[in-house]
């Protein structure tokens, strides 16, 4: 039974020139899903999730 599950789950996207940010956010505990989206921008995906 689902009845009793809470998720809570973030998901940013930002140009991958901002080092300062990805450093940041990995002190948060977000994980890099993806170096670039699907139409070959250069951006990180990053990823937090419990």
């Amino acid at each position: 039974m689902l009845s009793n599950v809470n998720m809570i789950h973030l998901l940013l996207k930002f140009m991958l020139e901002d080092q300062a940010a990805v450093s940041f956010y990995n002190k948060q505990g977000l994980k890099i899903v993806r170096k670039s989206d699907e139409m070959g921008n250069k951006e990180y995906l990053m990823q937090w999730g419990k």
